[in-house]
């Protein structure tokens, strides 16, 4: 089983749906989990617009993101990929997807094979504008998860300094 690490507007089921995948995710299917060794920052930009974006560092346990698990089947990794911005047909692409499973705590047993990535930052900016839909996404995902979710959220969100 594959999962992805949400962390932004993807910490809600109607943040993930609408993706072109076939799945529909209720929020029964996401799982609060930490990610060590990273730092999130409104750093990835699109058309002008900013983004959430998580910065991998080399010296883990320094910085932590929350955020969710939910599981994705290889045959909606495509689909979600291209909605992310991930891959090839990108120029330049907004994320890679990195395999971040050992770094992954997470109340949801993770078997041995399984593999959790997530869409990580490939030009960090501080360049943009966050996008008006962007926010009410997140403080969506405030109420779903409760207010120590928010309060570790806002605690390890930074702005990216060029």
């Amino acid at each position: 089983m594959n999962y992805i690490f949400g962390y932004g507007s993807l910490i809600t089921p109607w943040g993930i749906n609408g993706r072109n995948m076939k799945r529909v995710y209720l929020a029964k299917d996401l799982t609060p989990a930490l990610l060590f060794g990273c730092r999130r920052e409104w750093n990835t930009v699109y058309n002008g617009q900013k983004y959430l974006g998580l910065i991998l560092g080399l010296e883990p346990l320094l910085h932590y993101a929350n955020g969710v698990i939910f599981p994705i089947s290889d045959s909606d990794l495509l689909p979600f990929s291209d909605s992310e911005g991930i891959g090839n047909k990108f120029n330049p692409p907004m994320y890679t997807l990195e395999n971040v499973t050992e770094f992954i705590t997470t109340s949801l047993t993770i078997n041995p094979e399984d593999k959790i990535f997530t869409c990580v930052t490939v030009n960090p900016t501080s360049k943009g504008i966050i996008p008006p839909h962007y926010m009410p996404l997140i403080e969506d995902g405030f109420k779903l998860w409760g207010p120590k979710f928010k309060q570790i959220f806002l605690e390890t969100t930074y702005e990216h300094i060029d």
